[in-house]
């Protein structure tokens, strides 16, 4: 459980970052810093890809954690 809560902290800081990049990007575009625009538009796909990345990973944490949930509430093989 404390895994998936680093993981989503991260995944949350990471997408911000992008967003934040994002929004810098365009302020460099409407400044007319072209260069840095396109230079700070591929560091926030980085940070948008990285955080995707971890949205995966704890989903897959997630199902893992409901797969077992689940089998804990079945009933026992051979009883009904």
């Amino acid at each position: 459980m404390r895994r998936r809560v680093y993981i989503i902290r991260d995944m949350q800081a990471l997408g911000i970052a992008s967003l934040f990049a994002c929004v810098l990007c365009m302020f460099l575009l409407f400044a007319g810093q072209m260069l840095a625009g396109e230079v700070v538009f591929g560091a926030a796909l980085v940070l948008m890809l990285l955080s995707l990345a971890l949205s995966f990973w704890e989903i897959l944490i997630s199902v893992d954690a409901l797969k077992l949930q689940l089998q804990d509430m079945e009933p026992p093989r051979g009883r009904i």
